[in-house]
């Protein structure tokens, strides 16, 4: 993670240079465990931090990714510095087959990583 310097030189002058930022997809989580009552909405996160901006989604046990739905929102929204941002799921009407293992994933050009969240 930091800035780099890459300069070009063949002998002919000028020399080139160009200055880029590589931060590969980081999470941290608060809660990895969360107990949740019947009947309750739930929303959980994932902080990231990535440059270039990451691809962020959520899966479930099975690895299927989660679309917005009746049962599920999903957001990623940026904050500040501009290379971090939130992810939230939120589960509505929570039910006991509601349980198990979600997945938070960030996905850029310099890597990928993946955060657990066991919801009971």
């Amino acid at each position: 993670m930091g800035a780099y310097l890459c300069i070009a030189s063949n002998g002919v002058p000028p020399s080139v240079s160009k200055r880029i930022k590589v931060i590969p997809p980081m999470l941290s989580i608060a809660h990895q465990l969360v107990g949740v009552p019947p009947f309750y909405n739930i929303t959980i996160e994932c902080l990231v931090e990535a440059y270039p901006t990451s691809l962020n989604y959520w899966t479930r046990d099975n690895d299927t990714m989660i679309h917005d739905s009746v049962k599920y929102k999903t957001e990623s929204v940026s904050t500040s510095p501009s290379y971090k941002s939130v992810m939230k799921l939120t589960i509505f009407n929570f039910q006991g087959s509601d349980s198990g293992n979600y997945k938070c994933v960030a996905k850029n050009p310099r890597g990928e990583t993946d955060g657990n969240i066991r919801i009971y």
